[in-house]
């Protein structure tokens, strides 16, 4: 049984050949143009509803709160790399520092004669 709801006349414009394509589907499938519009539009509509975000599956998952971190990672997270990169490998790939009183003399040294 088919349900009647009470409609609305909705005028949009569109592409000529859009238009051409809707009205060979709608033959094809031996629906009014109406019906078949009416049909995509709730068959989007029930897809768009079935579609989750990423945290909603990955909540459904449970893997939402199942690790423990730093807190504050985001804030220094080049530090957390680069100590655990030393670990790893044994070496820092950064220069090592000198202490800033080592670095001024460096920078202010007159070249040798």
């Amino acid at each position: 049984m088919t349900e009647h709801h009470q409609t609305i006349n909705i005028v949009i414009p569109i592409a000529i050949e859009l238009e051409q394509k809707i009205k060979v589907i709608a033959q094809q499938n031996r629906q009014s143009i109406p019906e078949f519009i009416t049909e995509i539009i709730q068959t989007y509509l029930q897809q768009d509803q079935q579609h989750k975000s990423s945290y909603d599956l990955a909540n459904e998952l449970g893997i939402i709160g199942c690790f423990e971190d730093d807190a504050e990672i985001s804030t220094h997270y080049k530090l957390v790399l680069t100590k655990s990169l030393e670990q790893k490998y044994g070496y820092s790939s950064a220069p090592p520092r000198l202490p800033l009183e080592n670095q001024l003399r460096q920078r202010h040294r007159q070249p040798d004669r």
